[in-house]
């Protein structure tokens, strides 16, 4: 027989193709006597042997640059490449920015608003909290901030993120605690100023003394 034939009548050809010459997922073609091998894209040579750098736009016969985004790592595949995305990015290309405020990280009581920033987020609290959650509330009473006796409360839902108390005194006292007006002694009074409870001399014009009250 020929080469490439054998049989009785060397009627039937060889398939070269049965001992799977071809690598790394190349197709192989019978042919008389010989084979092909039909390489996929990343590989080359007679039995496509030979992986290309697909990380390597240099060395790619059909260039995607860039291959990964915000700084995400190529490797090299066989015919191909993926990529691993730094933390926050997601996608095959690591084109996608994660949305780090979409699983609420932020306290509802104490946020204003969640702030998308790159691979983390940032909550604006309201007045009177704290934390990296807006989840803590600030003491505001700490250093004492109501004078003469006004009796301080914390509120977070204020200007200020508390309250004074202003204490009632009779006018038979001394000394009479007045608040700033237009707020009256019996009201809550939320801080606009450094001292909203003052404490006045009785012949000061402040304090006027009249036959219906005996308080202020």
């Amino acid at each position: 027989c020929v080469a490439g034939y054998h049989g009785i009548n060397c009627s039937e050809e060889i398939n070269e193709c049965l001992s799977q010459p071809c690598d790394n997922g190349g197709t192989c073609i019978n042919l008389i006597n010989t084979y092909k091998c039909s390489c996929p894209r990343g590989t080359q040579g007679v039995h496509c042997e030979i992986n290309l750098d697909d990380c390597n736009p240099q060395l790619d016969s059909l260039p995607l640059d860039p291959r990964c985004f915000n700084e995400g790592r190529c490797v090299d595949r066989v015919g191909g490449y993926s990529c691993i995305c730094p933390p926050g990015f997601v996608g095959e290309h690591c084109e996608g920015d994660v949305n780090e405020c979409l699983s609420n990280p932020c306290d509802p009581r104490g946020t204003q608003n969640c702030v998308q920033l790159i691979n983390a987020y940032h909550c604006e609290c309201r007045p009177g909290y704290t934390g990296l959650r807006c989840d803590r509330i600030i003491d505001s009473c700490k250093d004492r901030p109501c004078r003469n006796g006004g009796t301080c409360s914390v509120a977070g839902n204020t200007v200020h993120g508390f309250i004074c108390r202003c204490p009632l005194v009779s006018l038979t006292s001394t000394f009479l605690a007045v608040c700033s007006p237009p707020l009256s002694l019996s009201h809550s009074y939320d801080l606009t100023t450094p001292n909203p409870c003052l404490q006045v001399l009785l012949q000061t014009p402040y304090c006027r003394y009249t036959n219906h009250y005996n308080s202020f």
